[in-house]
């Protein structure tokens, strides 16, 4: 607890007076009281959601390979977590196998595909 902003997890500014920046993946400001999800949350929430114990992350390439992960899972799924970092939405190819998919990501997004194996 930060007693001088009275936020806990994360200063509203997104540092903690004498440390450097946090990725706290929830912020709550009790002078407010308010409680804010931040973008590392939903990271949380989507790996945790669809990525089994037992999978393995699998490279990816391309131009849009630094804003995705993907894993495939023990029942041989593919799951691809992309985010979307840009203030507008945006258009990626995604390549699998011999299949082409259009992703439409919208602005400040993480988005989840999965594939069947």
């Amino acid at each position: 607890m930060d007693t001088s902003t009275g936020t806990w997890c994360c200063h509203p500014a997104g540092a903690t007076p004498g440390a450097g920046p946090k990725n706290s993946m929830i912020t709550i400001d009790v002078t407010q009281p308010t409680v804010t999800y931040n973008a590392e949350f939903y990271v949380m929430k989507h790996l945790a959601h669809f990525v089994a114990p037992g999978s393995v992350r699998v490279d990816l390439q391309g131009p849009w390979s630094g804003n995705a992960l993907a894993f495939q899972t023990p029942d041989r799924s593919t799951v691809v977590v992309c985010a979307n970092p840009f203030s507008e939405q945006v258009e990626v190819v995604m390549d699998v196998a011999s299949e082409r998919f259009l992703l439409r990501l919208d602005a400040h997004s993480f988005n989840t595909v999965v594939l069947d194996g």
